[in-house]
């Protein structure tokens, strides 16, 4: 099984030209397409390897945050596409993106520098080194802003909190890691989800503060999963899976968003559209908006995607989910 990966350079040349806003079919509102190049508002790209431009989406406070490994930076753009800021990160090495709650960037260097770095408009980047894994041998896999804390995930399971003053929350997160301990997920509102892969689809664990045991909830995935992307949760408590299927000769993958309580809101399977089948990745904003980043050979777009429009088999029209609220600052 693939891993799924759950900031540059001052303002001194012209912002590429960005294309106006429109419906991609089937469904997906183009938000930016930007180009290769190391311009501000451009993506570095490299010739070689799994993950050849962008590695990390965010979206959060109606900005979507872009990290661009290559050229060692953030950019951020408005929900038009329109270039804010860039970010300088001072590493070129850094893998993984998350937002806070007054929307600093945090971009988390894995692997090489072993190190989160915090990212503020006019301020040089904060250093924060990480810390040991809960356990030998598991590796970061993902960042999350808590409460005076950063949240780590090691090994794409457990989450430990590394004291942070001054970060601050997306959204109210139901349970935290006890000092010294770990999550067995990612945080969400409700409490942590963690999803695993099973013989015929996926398995979602979801643990909260009133459940001394978790709750594990099965769905079918026609012809297997082959990887799991992504895995995201919003303000509300709900959770959204990707993944690539096995049977799917077009390369499509398979976005399905649950409820706080496990139950299937909406499934459907969209165009990866990315050089390689590493670089679709994806963000769901706290108000609960999908954002896809995907790469061609002539450079970097984003879609979003409303979820609530795709409807679910089998759902009467009564049960239908309420619409994501519209996405803005907090």
């Amino acid at each position: 099984m693939r891993p799924f990966l759950l900031f540059s350079l001052l303002l001194l040349a012209p912002l590429p030209a960005q294309a106006p806003a429109r419906v991609a079919p089937p469904g997906g509102r183009l938000v930016l397409r930007a180009p290769w190049g190391s311009a501000p508002g451009a993506f570095g790209k490299e010739d070689t390897g799994a993950r050849l431009g962008p590695p990390a989406v965010a979206a959060a406070r109606g900005r979507v945050y872009i990290l661009d490994r290559i050229y060692g930076r953030v950019q951020v753009f408005d929900g038009k596409g329109k270039l804010l800021q860039v970010l300088p990160a001072g590493s070129r090495t850094v893998d993984l993106l998350a937002v806070d709650g007054a929307g600093r960037a945090l971009v988390l260097d894995a692997f090489v520098k072993k190190e989160v770095r915090i990212l503020e408009e006019g301020k040089a980047p904060r250093v924060v080194p990480l810390p040991a894994p809960p356990r030998p041998g598991l590796l970061p896999s993902g960042i999350f802003a808590g409460k005076d804390a950063l949240l780590l995930e090691w090994g794409h399971a457990l989450v430990t909190s590394l004291p942070c003053p001054g970060i601050e929350p997306l959204f109210s997160q139901g349970l935290l890691p006890p000092p010294g301990g770990f999550l067995p997920g990612r945080p969400t509102r409700r409490g942590w989800v963690q999803v695993v892969r099973s013989g015929k689809g996926l398995s979602l664990l979801l643990g909260r503060r009133d459940a001394p045991v978790p709750e594990e909830l099965e769905f079918p995935v026609k012809g297997g999963v082959e990887c799991v992307l992504d895995l995201e949760s919003d303000r509300a408590g709900r959770i959204a899976v990707a993944l690539f299927p096995w049977d799917d000769p077009f390369r499509r993958i398979q976005v399905m968003v649950f409820s706080r309580a496990g139950r299937l809101l909406a499934s459907r399977r969209i165009p990866g559209g990315s050089i390689t089948d590493l670089m679709s990745r994806f963000s769901l904003s706290p108000e609960g908006l999908l954002y896809q980043l995907r790469t061609s050979e002539k450079g970097v777009e984003v879609l979003e995607w409303d979820w609530s429009r795709w409807g679910t088999p089998g759902v009467p029209p009564k049960e239908a989910p309420k619409a994501p609220e519209k996405e803005g600052g907090r």
